[in-house]
């Protein structure tokens, strides 16, 4: 497309010589002979290649009809690891109003990122609430210690 700028591979560092794809999905690989930096030209010259050849990173799962997302965020975005292993905890920079919140969380769960669970109480709460960085499944509570206190003085009686 005249007019629209692009990206010279020959500026880029030679793929392979980077950090490997994060996951353990088995994605697909391309690499194309030039990045575009709009959307407006979708049929540049793709080929599947080895990931240490690539310079795309596809959503598309090897030897499957099926995707695992790959997704390039427009906003700020901080992935932090849950005490639960496998799972995460997701903030978005990005203020919304709470309806197209709630339809971002539903369709997460509908496609099964998020747990049925998870999303009927955050809608019940109209928010979703995170344990801070830190903070684990196991650590107790003001009530909890109460509750243990309690049944350590009952303990004690009995």
């Amino acid at each position: 497309m005249s007019g629209e700028p692009s990206f010279d591979l020959a500026e880029f560092p030679e793929p392979g010589t980077a950090n490997a794809t994060p996951g353990s999905t088995p994605r697909l690989f391309y690499r194309v002979d030039r990045l575009i930096p709009t959307y407006v030209e979708i049929h540049e010259n793709r080929t599947v290649v080895p990931e240490s050849r690539a310079t795309l990173v596809s959503s598309e799962i090897s030897g499957s009809t099926l995707h695992a997302p790959a997704i390039d965020l427009d906003v700020p975005a901080y992935l932090i690891p849950s005490s639960t292993p496998g799972h995460s905890h997701l903030y978005l920079d990005t203020p919304m109003p709470w309806w197209k919140y709630r339809l971002l969380l539903r369709v997460l769960t509908f496609v099964g990122i998020l747990e049925p669970g998870y999303y009927k109480a955050s809608v019940r709460r109209r928010a979703t609430h995170l344990r801070r960085p830190g903070v684990t499944k196991s650590t107790p509570t003001q009530m909890e210690d109460k509750v243990t206190i309690a049944r350590i003085g009952l303990s004690i009686f009995s």
